[in-house]
């Protein structure tokens, strides 16, 4: 649902796909031309992935699409941020099949999200609860918490 002033609250509309599964851990982010991005992760079975769909003003929702590549590995904790412009920020843990990594996927209002990638992070594993925030600029940075086997850091990454 999105709320327009003078006009109200609009008819509910379901964002996922409907092939299956189960849809979780939504977010969202709106500019101030009132463009707006919802993300979540989308179970089927022992699998999941993460999906988007984007609300465009004037038109409406422009219908889902898969952030996260591959579906073999589990994806979790979805989180986003939008520049002025709606270039949009997607970042989440993922399994590999032997530690968790933290992605990131970019993309802009105009086209389809780019290649998710690995964020390069100190240690290969263990990274975790990753979150993103865009300026108005489009200066972007991303957290999480990261093991190296004895303790638990907070680290950082500007991303371009």
């Amino acid at each position: 649902k999105h709320f327009g002033p003078g006009t109200g609250w609009s008819d509910t509309q379901r964002l996922d796909a409907n092939t299956g599964g189960d849809a979780y851990a939504p977010e969202l982010v709106i500019n101030a031309q009132g463009h707006a991005v919802a993300v979540w992760r989308h179970r089927r079975g022992a699998l999941s992935d993460i999906e988007a769909n984007n609300f465009i003003q004037g038109w409406g929702w422009a219908g889902h699409a898969q952030v996260s590549v591959k579906v073999s590995d589990m994806s979790y904790e979805p989180c986003l941020a939008m520049d002025d412009a709606g270039n949009v920020t997607v970042v989440w843990q993922q399994f590999n099949g032997l530690c968790y990594q933290v992605c990131a996927s970019v993309f802009d209002l105009s086209a389809r999200h780019a290649r998710p990638a690995v964020l390069p992070t100190p240690d290969t594993c263990d990274a975790y609860h990753p979150q993103v925030a865009a300026a108005a600029n489009g200066h972007v940075v991303a957290v999480w918490h990261q093991f190296d086997g004895v303790r638990v850091s907070t680290w950082a990454r500007a991303l371009s």
